[in-house]
């Protein structure tokens, strides 16, 4: 959620700041009624950025819910996508250079950012924006093959800002 305001205040408002995650994930776990559960729902970190007040409250007709054959649309349509997905012990081990590993046991609900995808380079990709800090992945930012997106990506959530 945190990307997807940064995203937001940057394409909308010119403003380039990082947003801190933790207190947006804190009030996530209080809506969900699971405090001590990992993860939360995207409906929650929605909720939970707008009971910080970092947006206003939204009008749940802006908001889209995504599958994964229409991601690649959405990210050309939206510009970026909140994502669930269902990760492994292999997201914890990203390379360097930010390519997550598809292996280890499933570790439950995880939400990202999509920021990116390519079917043009070899291998193919898609990008996101974790929310783990900088020195995971590259820079914050991870890669994934087009099979291990397939495997794990839930559902993503898109926000037209227009309305």
């Amino acid at each position: 959620m945190a990307g997807w305001l940064e995203f937001y205040n940057w394409k909308y408002h010119g403003v380039a700041a990082q947003i801190d995650p933790d207190p947006i994930y804190a009030r996530a776990k209080q809506l969900d009624g699971e405090p001590t559960a990992a993860g939360t729902t995207l409906e929650c970190v929605l909720q939970a950025a707008q009971d910080l007040n970092l947006i206003s409250a939204l009008n749940t007709a802006s908001i889209r819910q995504v599958k994964a054959a229409g991601v690649q649309q959405a990210l050309h349509r939206y510009g970026v996508v909140l994502s669930a997905f269902s990760i492994t012990e292999g997201w914890g081990n990203a390379t360097p250079n930010g390519w997550l590993l598809n292996s280890g046991l499933a570790l439950g609900g995880h939400a990202v950012l999509m920021c990116g995808y390519s079917e043009i380079d070899t291998p193919s990709w898609y990008a996101l924006q974790n929310s783990w800090g900088e020195d995971q992945g590259w820079r914050g930012f991870n890669r994934m093959s087009p099979a291990m997106f397939n495997q794990q990506f839930d559902y993503g959530l898109v926000w037209d800002f227009r309305s």
